[in-house]
């Protein structure tokens, strides 16, 4: 993955158009989630409109109503790098949110890997 991990994404409320846009994200993209992949840290924008690296993507989020997100890498505590959990609103998530989001971020990522590397197994037969 030369870009970084992409794949399906959860969402609540957010639209199709929105879903299609964000599908597939890499290293070089200026959203958040982007951004996130290629520092491998959060990145946090309090208002997208002034965020001059997010202007392709503001007439999007202005159609699905937020002005502020975060995007926080989904990171093992070895450093493997499987995604990117990202919140969207009108204002960034509270210090006490952000430390959810972390943690949460880091059990999600070890859950990933480990489904990943066939850890459910299929009994054989015979």
């Amino acid at each position: 993955m030369e870009d970084g991990p992409s794949g399906d994404h959860g969402s609540a409320g957010l639209s199709e158009e929105f879903l299609n846009c964000f599908r597939r994200v890499t290293i070089r993209d200026g959203c958040a989630c982007g951004r996130a992949l290629f520092n491998r840290q959060p990145v946090i924008l309090d208002d997208v409109t002034m965020d001059l690296r997010f202007l392709p993507f503001r007439d999007i989020a202005g159609r699905a109503g937020f002005k502020a997100v975060q995007s926080t890498p989904l990171m093992t505590h070895s450093g493997a790098l499987v995604g990117v959990l990202s919140t969207h609103g009108q204002h960034t998530p509270s210090e006490d949110q952000l430390g959810l989001i972390r943690s949460l971020a880091i059990r999600t990522a070890g859950s990933i890997l480990r489904g990943s590397r066939g850890e459910i197994r299929i009994p054989r037969s015979g």
